[in-house]
């Protein structure tokens, strides 16, 4: 697993956040728990290029048997066409070259042979993922895909912003997603929260942003190629 929080960027003009380290750690101590490398990177250290290094190098390990996680927690973007964008590592500077794109995040798990990917993201405007690339794959490519679980869970929807809220610990997506995935989501007390479970809980929570106002509204997107009772988190003894 790599877990990036950003609250303190680089350049001016780029609004410092409050929660995205916390968010980062938070993840990244929960998941530790059944992963046997985790690497965190902080503000200066989730550079552009030290984001991919640092993937590369943690993803490439894996082996069949593996899951490979990546976690997001600073600003997103998208282009003034709405038509592609990305996350804000620490040194963007408002450009388009500067940011991590949701190609480059892409790339991150292409040819990767772990059985199961995931991709969480608590970025404005994460849910853009979904449709801001398209490509056509044959049929020896789908039945590879048919065979790996690719899960994406965004805290907001292509054209909507994720709050850091002020009095929580963590920003509002990741709070609610902490609590699910230790146990909040667990529908039939079985100690193991699926994929299924965890879409639910978060569609149920994590809904109208703090001020109730409908054009602020914050829907959380889990999509992709996967088994609906694919465990996410065992939270057995």
């Amino acid at each position: 697993m790599v877990s990036v929080g950003i609250n303190d960027y680089q350049f001016e003009g780029t609004a410092d956040l409050t929660h995205s380290i916390a968010d980062a750690d938070s993840m990244a101590n929960l998941f530790g728990r059944r992963n046997s490398e985790v690497v965190t990177l902080h503000d200066n250290e989730a550079t552009l290029g030290n984001i991919k290094k640092t993937v590369g190098e943690v993803f490439g390990k894996s082996t069949k048997r593996d899951i490979i996680i990546f976690f997001f927690s600073g600003h997103g973007f998208i282009t003034e066409t709405g038509s592609t964008g990305g996350f804000c590592p620490y040194d963007w500077n408002q450009t388009f070259s500067s940011g991590l794109t949701y190609d480059d995040v892409r790339n991150f798990f292409k040819g990767q042979k772990a059985f199961a990917k995931i991709l969480i993201a608590d970025a404005c405007h994460s849910g853009d993922i979904r449709t801001s690339h398209k490509s056509e794959i044959n049929e020896t490519q789908q039945k590879l895909l048919d065979k790996t679980q690719i899960i994406t869970i965004l805290s907001s929807r292509g054209n909507e912003y994720s709050f850091d809220y002020g009095n929580l610990d963590n920003g509002y997506f990741t709070t609610h997603l902490l609590e699910g995935l230790k146990g909040g989501a667990d529908v039939n007390r079985d100690s193991l929260v699926t994929t299924g479970e965890i879409s639910k809980f978060l569609q149920q929570h994590v809904k109208e942003s703090f001020t109730g106002k409908a054009n602020d509204a914050q829907h959380p997107v889990v999509w992709g190629n996967f088994n609906k009772n694919f465990i996410l988190m065992n939270n057995k003894k």
